[in-house]
């Protein structure tokens, strides 16, 4: 595990300076764009470095790991695109609150703005 992490940590660090050079802006669009193409593109990819990383290092031959990465794939999509979903929802809402720290007990709170 830790050697697929490995291999795959500065793949994914390329990805996102790409990426960011790419569509260097911050708006609501551009955000949307990097999504989309880390969903169409990115995972994907990453998904079947995975399975076929894993599946070598378990000894497995070249088409168990694409059995096993044909037979997960999709529930790993779509897990994806949800968690993908929920950190949207999560940042538009966060847009509408601030979050507060009191530096002398290190206690967090939420406080709605107005």
């Amino acid at each position: 595990m830790f050697l697929v992490g490995l291999s795959q940590g500065p793949l994914h660090h390329y990805w996102y300076s790409y990426l960011d050079r790419l569509l260097p802006s911050k708006s609501l669009r551009t955000v949307g764009l990097k999504i989309l193409a880390d969903q169409l593109v990115a995972a994907p990819f990453f998904a079947i470095t995975f399975f076929y990383g894993m599946g070598v290092l378990q000894g497995k031959n070249l088409s168990e790991c694409w059995g096993e990465f044909t037979h997960k794939f999709p529930a790993v999509y779509l897990v994806s695109t949800l968690v993908q979903l929920l950190v949207v929802i999560q940042s538009i809402n966060n847009l509408f609150c601030s979050f507060t720290t009191d530096s002398l007990t290190g206690a967090s709170g939420l406080r709605r703005s107005m």
